[in-house]
């Protein structure tokens, strides 16, 4: 060890007199790396500046790049790798106190380097600009330390979405830290790193001050082994780790993570589970060292002695643990506050979003809400996502689940029997990406007076996320509630009937059922050992009287209603009683009202009620107005206008809405969606609110947007004629047609045809971040006093697919304007547009870089330049299998004008 100290402290002193010898780093052009080799790459990185790349490869170096000037170097776009090729450095960078320098990498994998330190690469001492950025260290070797990355003394890096895998070296497999460093990694992970030492993923060494410490966010360590600190080894330093996960590493001792001499590491929200050892120390391995660990989980880890173990002398050699889950209980010589050792109910290490691979909490995790809010400090997981009510122990924050799909509820049964159907239930996780098999779902029953004898509690979650347990009644007769948990979620209730000898049933036909909708509920009142009961039965609804008592006959009463609110309610029948047979109550049935999954819409329909069938059809306005997210709104075949409460008519649009989905091409027989025609039942859409437009004449009143679109918005099987935005202020001034700001709808088999706008998109107008995806469509005879006839993008980047654009008008950009956007069109025709400047089929300004496949423009004609395609000299469109034939410009460019 010493001959290793010795050989680092005259290869400073070496670098030290080289520095102030050497000429303060500049700033220059740089250059663009447009062949994947070592002498295009060298050549571009001449005297620093930032370096981009043209091409896609792997650049294997004959020499180490040694960075002595201010240097950017960006592999965005292409798919770059930067080799040692086994046998040489990839990276030094040669800052210093005297001589900072900038270094900025990213998009770049550095691969296959070889040194004694650092053999991806290496920063020099007072490193203290650099920035890793989506980069990825993968298959490097260093002799001595840092396979992967070596940071020398008194350096502050930046790590940021970096992937440091398959990497070796004695000493920190991925990554080294050397003294007074204070590297920054936030979500970076560590994985299949070894070390034939110490560290397998990272090793930090004589790092002691709290303002001079590695610090960990959103990091995963995974798979890396070393015969001490499988994941990652503290030799006098003191780390802050924040929302970690380590799992699978390996190692003698720690097997996880090692602390030694004074390396007193500071742990929020850490999980270890599945780390491996065959000495001491499955998670953690202490040597003189004083580590605090707070809500945490420390859970699954296998092979020889202790969750943690530390060794040393008191007071110093002792571990903390506060507010955390620990497998075994509290670890020898550990000081633990609220420590428990329930199962956290851990899943495996995946994907659940982020940019690091996680271990999810499962439903009835001992994790969930357990932690302390002192110590949440963050406010998120590793993940991103944010904490949902008391925070969670661990690097994972569970979004909460959902128990739902109640099988078995509502029951009834004889005493001292089983109830018919098991109860049973449905868990589903908040967030889609979160596992919920394996979990568990505690069924409790009262313990007292009527209740039931539970079998199979805590019920484990399988497939598809069912749980479920038997019940059988005790010997007391009433209703009760048995109720269904699981940490994580909110409780279910099953409401259980014990009956004597007397039974009262409760149904309704239909449930669910629609707002609006009549219900009828039918008791039903039976004995196992007398005649038939006489009486009346009581029906109510939340506890509220639904109508006068219903007389028996033959032991059934029913009551029909159809002014239940949207929600769900409580039902029961209350049986009176009479001479013979006592009183009694059916369990509450739950009866759901929902928003009809259809409204039905013709022109002059009602402008009240639910438009619920195709008798009780709503005007098309109204149905939108009174729609939900979830709903369709089916149109018969006619012309509709917009209507507002606006003292402006014009004001008068179809607001989508999100979730809504609107499909025309009904005649008004129909009874499923795919019997409808649009091409037979033409539905159009219309701003010509006088019904007097002959081509662009007499359109003075008509709506300025026909169709204003909302994110999540369905159009489909419609024709859109007649707007006319031909006011000279905003948004008035665009988007005829439709009009979309910060919206994103979905529009299938529809027609813009005859809309007008002063400025901007005379069939459409996306403005604002709007990506519309449009897929047979057709934008025919729009025009635009400026821009866009048929269409104007201004920050949006829609899908085209299938699209047609004939006949639209503007002076620039007769069929297509994009202005700082970048759509993707695939299988799209412009035919016969026309420019009166430039773009008669399309015009691309602004850093607009369309990507059109399978694109042709035919006909398309400007009176000035491109006649089918102009594009700017900050536009860079992508074009594949696209054709031009027939365009026409009086001046430059018939088929494409490119300026310079």
């Amino acid at each position: 060890m010493h001959h290793k100290i010795l050989f680092r402290l005259l290869a400073f002193v070496l670098l030290a007199f080289v520095f102030l010898l050497a000429p303060a780093p500049q700033v220059y052009a740089g250059g663009v790396v447009s062949v994947c080799d070592e002498a295009h790459l060298r050549a571009a990185l001449f005297d620093g500046g930032t370096v981009t790349f043209s091409c896609s490869g792997t650049i294997t170096l004959a020499n180490q790049l040694v960075i002595q000037n201010h240097t950017m170097i960006d592999g965005a776009g292409q798919s770059v790798t930067i080799s040692g090729g086994g046998k040489v450095r990839v990276f030094w960078i040669t800052g210093s106190s005297t001589l900072p320098l900038t270094f900025n990498l990213r998009n770049i994998t550095v691969a296959n380097g070889y040194a004694d330190f650092g053999g991806g690469m290496r920063l020099n001492p007072h490193s203290n600009s650099t920035t890793l950025t989506n980069v990825t260290f993968t298959g490097n070797h260093a002799t001595y330390h840092g396979g992967g990355i070596y940071v020398d003394s008194d350096s502050s890096p930046t790590l940021s979405n970096v992937t440091v895998t398959g990497n070796s070296a004695d000493w920190g497999g991925g990554m080294f830290n050397a003294e007074y460093t204070s590297p920054t990694l936030t979500d970076v992970t560590f994985t299949g790193n070894s070390a034939s030492s110490c560290g397998g993923g990272m090793s930090s060494y004589n790092v002691r001050h709290v303002s001079q410490c590695a610090r960990l966010t959103n990091v995963t360590f995974n798979g890396n082994s070393a015969v001490l600190g499988g994941g990652m080894d503290n030799t006098h330093s003191s780390p802050i780790l924040t929302n970690v996960t380590f799992s699978g590493n390996t190692a003698g001792s720690g097997g996880a993570m090692l602390n030694n001499e004074g390396s007193n590491a500071l742990l929020r929200n850490v999980t270890f589970n599945g780390n491996t050892v065959t000495g001491y120390g499955r998670a953690m391995f202490n040597y003189h060292s004083y580590p605090h660990i707070w809500n945490s989980i420390l859970w699954g880890d296998t092979g020889g002695e202790a969750e943690v173990y530390t060794v040393g002398e008191l007071p110093v050699a002792i571990t903390a643990i506060t507010d955390s889950v620990v497998q075994g209980g509290c670890p020898p010589d550990t000081i633990c506050t609220r420590v428990t050792s329930a199962d956290p109910l851990l899943g495996s290490l995946g994907n659940y979003g982020g940019s690091t691979q996680t271990i999810p909490l499962l439903p009835g995790s001992s994790a969930i809400n357990l932690g302390n809010a002192a110590y949440c400090t963050l406010g998120h997981d590793q993940r991103g996502l944010s904490q949902v009510g008391p925070c969670d122990l661990g690097a994972f924050e569970s979004q909460g689940f959902t128990l739902g799909s109640l099988t078995g509820n509502s029951q009834q049964t004889d005493i001292n029997t089983a109830f018919a159907q098991p109860l049973g239930l449905t868990v589903t996780a908040n967030n889609a990406s979160e596992p919920v098999i394996g979990g568990k779902v505690t069924f409790t029953p009262p313990g007292s007076g009527p209740s039931a004898a539970i079998t199979g509690s805590p019920a484990t979650i399988g497939a598809g996320g069912g749980a479920s347990v038997t019940a059988t009644a005790n010997g007391i007769a009433s209703w009760y509630v048995v109720t269904a948990s699981a940490s994580g979620a909110s409780d279910a209730q099953y409401h259980l009937m014990n009956l004597w000898d007397l039974n009262v049933a409760l149904t309704s036909s239909p449930n669910p059922s629609g707002q609006g909708q009549p219900v009828t509920f039918a008791a039903t009142v039976t004995s196992a050992s007398g005649p038939t009961p006489t009486g009346t039965v009581q029906f109510h609804a939340d506890g509220t009287p639904l109508g006068p008592e219903v007389t028996l006959s033959s032991g059934q009463a029913s009551v029909n209603t159809s002014a239940l609110a949207l929600g769900t309610h409580q039902i029961t029948a209350a049986y009176s009683g009479d001479t013979s047979f006592r009183s009694g109550t059916s369990a509450p049935y739950t009866q759901t009202v929902n928003l009809a999954s259809i409204m039905y819409a013709r022109p002059g329909g009602a402008t009240s009620g639910y438009c619920e069938n195709w008798e009780n059809v709503c005007e098309l306005s109204y149905a939108l107005a009174s729609s939900a997210a979830g709903q369709e709104i089916w149109v018969r075949a006619g012309a509709y206008k917009p209507t507002t409460t606006d003292p402006d008519p014009r004001k008068g649009t179809f607001q989508l809405k999100n979730g809504v989905a609107v499909y025309g091409g009904f005649n008004g027989t129909e009874s499923t969606r795919n019997q409808r025609n649009p091409t037979t039942n033409v539905v159009i859409l219309s701003g010509d609110l006088n019904g007097d437009d002959a081509g662009f004449t007499n359109n003075g009143e008509n709506s300025y947007h026909v169709v204003t679109g909302a994110n999540g918005a369905t159009l489909d099987g419609v024709t859109i004629s007649g707007g006319n935005a031909n006011e000279v202020l905003y948004p008035d001034d665009r988007g005829g047609g439709m009009y979309n700001s910060s919206s994103s709808p979905t529009l299938a088999n529809v027609t813009f045809s005859g809309n007008n706008a002063q400025w901007f998109g005379g069939g459409m107008c996306n403005f604002s971040g709007s990506n519309p995806a449009l897929t047979s469509v057709t934008f025919s005879g729009n025009s635009a006093v400026w821009a866009g006839g048929g269409m104007y993008n201004d920050f949006s980047n829609p899908t085209l697919m299938n699209v047609t654009f004939t006949g639209n008008s503007s002076e620039y950009g007769g069929g297509l304007r994009n202005s700082s956007s970048s759509p993707t069109l695939t299988n799209v025709t412009f035919n016969n547009n026309l420019a009166s400047w430039g773009g008669g089929g399309m015009w691309n300004s602004t850093s607009s870089n369309p990507t059109l496949t399978n694109v042709a423009f035919n006909g398309n004609s400007s009176l000035q330049h491109g006649g089918g395609m102009y594009n700017s000299s900050s536009a860079s469109p992508t074009l594949t299998g696209v054709t031009f034939s027939g365009n026409s410009a009086t001046y430059n460019g018939g088929g494409m004008y490119n300026t310079i």
